[in-house]
């Protein structure tokens, strides 16, 4: 019998913790019972727990040690050599991922094993379409080369999914971005009135320098992600209907940091100014990023009636106030 588990977790906080990317498997060799562990996709190192000839005292050595990894966060991908992968929760608000890598990858490889793990994926890399939402879309890419379009995702669920994706890219590819990709979030508002969409458009604008600061050099003047203007913020703060905040925000161009252009028909905002990556944590915590501040604007109690900049003490707190809603 044997075990493979996975830890992508986060402890310390949405978006100033450390968010985990490791494995551990317990196997039996023999009469031996062997734990082997490191980060994910590494080859790991192992040591001999327990020898014994009794089958029943070796179950119950890997059982133990399977509960107290469940109990850190682990979740079982392999038991026996057959794939389960228990998946967390997919409670929590919607959001999608975009992914840009440039063409010169194996794409059929990595859809091999992103559909190992379980993920549904649509292979049409010879033109551009617009996702249904329903699997995972790989496509042509005009600005650099491909993109990867998730699913509507959710929680912790929707969040393991992601990294599965761009594990699958990178260990194909390591180099699969260039300064030409980015990633792009798509989060939904669907629950928002009127008052809260002002609300995040107020609060974005108050804490755009914050989302920029975690940006390379390279994208703090890319043209498919220019910050929104900022001076339109008092208009935003006194229109008084969702068109005048729309047409505050110049909603209509689609090629800013936060893109306002799918509000009107599908109800969803979209980060656009991180640079792609096929790091695991990094992209895991800009998700979280993205989507907590969404749901920390819509709870948040801040003042936003107001121009001043968010110090980065309540952007934190924005953005960790909720993951699951």
């Amino acid at each position: 019998m044997s075990y493979y588990l996975e830890n992508r977790s986060v402890t310390g906080g949405n978006t100033g913790g450390v968010e985990h990317s490791k494995f551990y498997r317990i196997e039996e060799r023999g009469n031996e019972v062997v734990f082997t562990w490191g980060p994910t996709g590494a080859p790991g190192q192992s040591k001999v727990e327990l020898v014994s000839d009794d089958p029943a005292i070796r179950k119950a050595c890997m059982e133990k040690q399977l509960k107290a990894k469940q109990k850190r966060g682990y979740v079982v991908i392999q038991a026996g050599g057959q794939t389960v992968e228990a998946r967390p929760s997919a409670e929590g608000r919607n959001w999608g991922l975009e992914l840009e890598v440039h063409s010169n990858v194996d794409v059929a490889e990595i859809v091999a094993g992103m559909r190992s793990r379980g993920l549904e994926v649509n292979v049409e890399t010879g033109r551009y379409f617009k996702s249904n939402g329903q699997k995972w879309d790989v496509k042509r890419d005009g600005s650099c080369g491909l993109e990867w379009a998730s699913p509507i995702l959710s929680g912790e669920a929707g969040l393991f999914a992601a990294k599965v994706a761009v594990e699958k890219i990178r260990e194909v590819c390591p180099t699969a971005v260039n300064h030409q990709c980015g990633i792009h979030v798509t989060v939904g508002i669907e629950d928002f009135d009127y008052v809260a969409v002002k609300r995040l458009a107020i609060g974005y604008l108050k804490a755009q320098e914050h989302f920029y600061a975690e940006c390379a050099e390279w994208r703090q003047d890319n043209q498919y992600c220019r910050r929104n203007n900022i001076h339109a913020l008092n208009s935003i703060i006194a229109s008084r209907n969702i068109s005048h905040t729309l047409n505050a925000l110049n909603a209509s161009d689609r090629y800013q940091g936060l893109n306002w252009a799918r509000y009107t028909e599908r109800k969803i905002v979209e980060f656009r100014m991180m640079e792609s990556s096929v790091a695991i944590r990094k992209v895991g915590a800009w998700i979280r990023m993205c989507v907590g501040f969404v749901d920390g604007m819509k709870m948040s109690k801040v003042k936003f009636n107001t121009s001043k900049p968010f110090l980065a003490e309540t952007f934190k707190s924005v953005c960790d106030s909720a993951w699951r809603v």
